[in-house]
């Protein structure tokens, strides 16, 4: 996994869509709706990550942590939480024989 550090000097963001043309589309569509509206001052996607942050809970942010999972985080943390559970500490291989009862 890629480890990232700590900048609290950084003041720039960026959201890169290139692989979600999905998600592009709904910002797209969210833009749009918003520049319709007919008082107030132009909004920004920045107006809208503010407020969307000022609502998550962590509850929230473990949903989006368990979205950015891939198939083998999901077999690892698995692995992870059954070798606690049981007191043991299977290896991988062994892990899915015995899931898959191979043994």
């Amino acid at each position: 996994m890629e480890e990232r550090k700590e900048n609290k000097e950084q003041r720039k963001f960026v959201l890169d869509y290139r692989s979600d043309p999905e998600g592009r589309e709904r910002v797209f569509k969210l833009m749009a709706e918003l520049k319709e509206l007919p008082h107030g001052h132009r909004i920004t996607l920045k107006h809208i990550v503010d407020y969307a942050l000022a609502k998550l809970a962590p509850k929230d942010l473990e949903k989006v942590w368990e979205g950015s999972l891939t198939s083998m985080d999901r077999v690892l943390l698995e692995l992870e939480r059954h070798n606690q559970k049981n007191q043991t500490n299977l290896e991988l291989d062994d892990f899915l024989a015995e899931r898959l009862k191979f043994n």
